[in-house]
């Protein structure tokens, strides 16, 4: 991450990146189901953010403030090996997932020799099951 101290100008920019299950592959466990009748798992990734920095006093105090996004609707494939005992595990199920950073950074220019400057991060995420399906299945070994 790269902080920016403060100008007297205000400046800013914003970005946005998309992705969807049209350009994902099928791995093995997703190809296996898809084989047997089920549909591609669907699969879609936008991440997003802004920043902005400017002066609130002119040559004295300055601003920074950053933030992103990140939303995945994901999909895991659960496929036990035991589907005669366990085919209420299986299958393929919605499972979503995001991530969100804030930054804020303020410059105060004392005098000529002394500056002072406060920095604040935020992050909240939520990753309910990032190892889940696969062969993460119980009884996948069996």
């Amino acid at each position: 991450m790269v902080t920016k101290s403060g100008t007297n100008r205000f400046s800013g920019e914003a970005f946005e990146y998309f992705r969807d299950q049209s350009f994902s592959r099928l791995n093995k466990f997703e190809q296996a189901a898809h084989d047997a009748g089920a549909p591609k798992p669907k699969y879609r990734r936008n991440q997003f953010g802004a920043s902005l920095g400017g002066p609130l006093i002119k040559d004295r105090l300055h601003f920074f403030a950053a933030a992103e996004r990140t939303k995945e609707d994901k999909f895991i494939t659960v496929n036990t090996g035991k589907p005669q005992f366990y085919s209420s595990l299986e299958g393929t199920f919605p499972i979503p997932e995001y991530d969100n950073t804030a930054f804020l950074r303020g410059d105060f220019q004392i005098n000529q020799k002394q500056n002072v400057f406060l920095r604040l991060a935020l992050e909240r995420a939520h990753y309910p099951c990032d190892p889940c399906g696969l062969t993460a299945a119980a009884f996948s070994n069996d």
